[in-house]
């Protein structure tokens, strides 16, 4: 037989193991499946996390479409409506060639800091707006400011605006304080 099977026939050539075959305990075992239920639940957790994320890219890529094709519909049904409002609502077109070139001087100032400018951070318009230290500036940088991000429905933190505007309103203040007292 030993011809046959080569060295499992022969007992010599068994290793040697000192330690008896034990069987796992109950506890043991169920330990071990709870430990392999828990990996599953965890796994399963991980795959519906990946999914629900893609579900809800699919659904806010959806939502946005939604949105676009009601908003194409008001807009083609009010479109003479909405032209007047608009119309009424733009300043002379003096007032706007201002605004535009004030416009550009902020995004030039942006291209330098290689930030955006439309829509504009908070922090970058606030920048802008004091960066010369010229409050009687503020309000027509507001101004400017305002309208191409509303003609170009695009929306922005006011808090930062009202900081700016705040500031030139207490800047010539402080200077005459300084004034006074030096």
């Amino acid at each position: 037989m030993t011809e046959v099977f080569g060295v499992l026939g022969d007992l010599s050539k068994w290793p040697k193991d000192d330690n008896p075959v034990r069987e796992k305990t109950v506890a043991e075992c169920h330990a071990e499946w709870e430990e392999q239920r828990r990996y599953e639940r965890e796994v399963q957790e991980l795959i519906d996390e990946a999914l629900g994320g893609r579900e809800a890219k699919h659904l806010a890529g959806e939502r946005e479409r939604n949105e676009a094709a009601l908003s194409a519909y008001v807009d083609d049904l009010l479109m003479d409506e909405l032209g007047r409002i608009i119309e009424k609502r733009l300043p002379s077109e003096k007032v706007r060639e201002k605004y535009v070139d004030t416009f550009r001087e902020f995004q030039k100032f942006c291209r330098e800091l290689g930030v955006g400018w439309l829509p504009a951070k908070g922090a970058t318009m606030f920048s802008w707006l004091t960066h010369d230290r010229a409050p009687e500036k503020v309000a027509q940088r507001t101004r400017a400011l305002r309208f191409m991000h509303d003609v170009s429905r695009e929306y922005f933190d006011e808090r930062y605006i009202a900081a700016a505007e705040r500031w030139s309103r207490l800047k010539p203040q402080t200077e005459k304080d300084t004034k006074d007292n030096g």
